[in-house]
């Protein structure tokens, strides 16, 4: 089997066929990547990694040594993939002062309702595919 280097794109192809904007824009933002060395040093909040935990952080700000707040996370398991990710939109998103100003904007047109992906089932559906 093929692997693939680390870190990936969150970002499917698919995820417009299961998603709402919102979603599709804030997985673009992310990537998946195994803890280093580096990664473990430069921890400064929270557990530290292990090394190859697999994390889940900002595409924009990954190389800055000392990352802005919620840039970083180290879901236990990949159930919680879609929490972190919302965590990030929630806590870190807005205020990155490396995501270009044009894609903040995107986000920000979006209403309220369509960035939590509004109705509960949807919810639900949304949370589902983040983990599959």
């Amino acid at each position: 089997p093929r692997t693939r280097r680390m870190p990936i794109s969150l970002s499917l192809p698919a995820d417009s066929e299961w998603l709402n904007p919102p979603a599709c824009l804030l997985r673009e933002q992310l990537e998946v990547f195994a803890a280093t060395q580096r990664d473990v040093d430069e921890r400064r909040s929270g557990p530290k990694p292990a090394l190859g935990t697999v994390g889940l952080r900002c595409r924009h700000c990954a190389h800055l040594r000392a990352k802005p707040r919620g840039a970083v996370a180290y879901p236990a398991s990949l159930s919680q993939m879609y929490q972190a990710a919302r965590n990030f939109q929630r806590y870190h998103f807005f205020d990155c002062p490396e995501t270009p100003d044009a894609i903040k904007e995107k986000m920000g047109s979006f209403g309220p309702k369509e960035r939590q992906g509004s109705g509960t089932g949807k919810k639900r559906q949304c949370a589902r595919y983040w983990v599959e």
